[in-house]
């Protein structure tokens, strides 16, 4: 995590990788700023964000902001231009 984030709601960034070995490589969640940033292996990354991601390399989602657990991610909102 680059910055220190304060437990709440926040809208996060999701992004794909963009490699050939997709499965392997890690996917991107942060906040507006690149705050929280994390780096989440593909496996690790929920079925529903996914899902709701259908093709599209990057997407926008509720979340909360758990701690030491990092994000939980909820439902996807309109795309932002951060």
């Amino acid at each position: 995590m680059t910055d220190i984030m304060h437990h709440g709601k926040y809208q996060v960034k999701v992004q794909r990788p963009l490699g050939a070995s997709k499965q392997h490589q890690t996917w991107l969640v942060y906040a507006k700023g690149k705050q929280g940033l994390q780096r989440i292996p593909a496996d690790q990354i929920p079925p529903n964000v996914k899902s709701a991601m259908g093709a599209d390399f990057k997407a926008y989602f509720q979340s909360m902001w758990a701690g030491s657990s990092g994000w939980s991610i909820g439902e996807r909102v309109k795309d932002k231009t951060w």
